[in-house]
């Protein structure tokens, strides 16, 4: 079983934490990036390059064509 929490969510990108549970505690912690721009969701085993990406993720999204002519931009 796991537990995914968002961490932080901004301009479309979207950073989780996914927490895999084993006997009622955490066996094993990562973090994914989810964004517009790309299907694919980088996974980190730690918090600070997850957080790393996810500003670079931001800035792109944010000189994105495709993210700027979303609804509700």
């Amino acid at each position: 079983m796991s537990r995914k929490t968002i961490l932080r969510s901004e301009c479309g990108v979207k950073l989780w934490k996914v927490e895999l549970l084993h006997d009622g505690g955490v066996a094993s912690t990562a973090y994914t990036l989810e964004t517009l721009r790309t299907p694919e969701k980088p996974g980190f085993g730690n918090l600070a390059e997850a957080d790393a990406a996810f500003d670079e993720e931001v800035k792109a999204s944010e000189a994105s064509p495709l993210v700027a002519q979303r609804p509700g931009r």
